[in-house]
């Protein structure tokens, strides 16, 4: 609606989130960063809280920059330098890949939660509404039905003591 251009989409992939779509994905857009065609990359899914609390997520894929993760608390303090094995280039060329698909795999299924949740709840809301509309109706009912049983035998009590007031009369005649 902003009128972005789209380079491309990757329909199905939300749809029953799989490792390889989010594989594939990544493949695709590192290809693109490589390429020099697109400078940054932000994943945009629905961050599932709870049954009832889903919000919009917005996290930067790519460039990975120290600053994004410098609040993360640490179980130890590491003194030492570390020795990489093989070298931290390499070591780097592996991580990042496998980092950016569960980043990306984490917010399909995030979004995959959510959107079944909405369902969820939509659908229980729906089924209370409807219920409760059937009770509505049936009391309607109920008292419709009890109100013409009640004007039969009204009509019927007349019909039996206008009957019974003209026996009388022919009796006393």
């Amino acid at each position: 609606s902003k009128g972005y251009p789209i380079n491309t989409d990757y329909v199905g992939a939300g749809v029953r989130p799989y490792l390889r779509h989010a594989r594939r994905i990544v493949e695709h857009i590192f290809q693109m960063y490589d390429d020099d065609e697109i400078d940054e990359i932000y994943v945009v899914y629905t961050r599932y809280d709870s049954a009832l609390a889903q919000f919009p997520q917005l996290i930067k894929l790519l460039p990975i920059e120290m600053f994004d993760y410098k609040n993360i608390d640490l179980e130890y303090d590491y003194q030492a330098d570390i020795i990489y094995e093989p070298s931290p280039q390499a070591v780097f060329d592996n991580l990042v890949p496998e980092f950016t698909i569960g980043l990306l795999f984490g917010g399909m299924v995030q979004s995959y939660v959510s959107e079944h949740t909405a369902r969820m709840n939509a659908m229980e809301s729906a089924t209370q509404n409807a219920d409760d509309m059937l009770a509505d109706l049936s009391l309607r009912y109920n008292s419709a039905r009890q109100y013409a049983i009640t004007q039969e035998i009204t009509e019927i009590s007349g019909a039996a003591e206008a009957l019974g007031d003209r026996s009388k009369e022919e009796q006393s005649l």
